[in-house]
């Protein structure tokens, strides 16, 4: 599971980080109530399957990787009840783009740990 989730966290946020074109694409469709529903789909999809190969709750890299599972799970349920979540998210975001650079290089780096883990430990 850390290698799915690794891919997942490094597939999502490096490309947003090192291409800003893609960043700003990414802005605006987030604005789109289609692709919240379709991000949201995503988000339960990948946490379900997560949580049904690796549901532990127990210290170390088993524990993250079940927090994980949780969080896109309830994530991609909250994004069908409050659509307008994540096009407000956006609002925000746009105030404070160097948190956002931070939380996407911090969330790369966790990924590429994750990775790390997967693949040679």
């Amino acid at each position: 599971m850390a290698i799915f989730w690794g891919l997942v966290t490094v597939g999502t946020y490096l490309p947003a980080l090192a291409n800003q074109r893609f960043y700003d694409a990414l802005l605006r469709a987030k604005e789109n109530a289609e692709f919240v529903i379709l991000s949201g789909l995503i988000s339960l999809v990948t946490g379900a399957a997560s949580l049904a190969v690796e549901h532990r709750w127990e210290w170390g890299l088993v524990g993250v990787l079940t927090t994980m599972g949780w969080v896109n799970t309830l994530k991609g349920i909250v994004r069908f009840f409050e659509l307008d979540f994540a096009r407000n998210a956006v609002r925000k975001t746009n105030d404070h783009p160097l948190l956002v650079y931070v939380y996407m290089s911090l969330a790369s780096a966790f990924g590429c740990y994750l990775l790390y883990r997967g693949f040679w430990t």
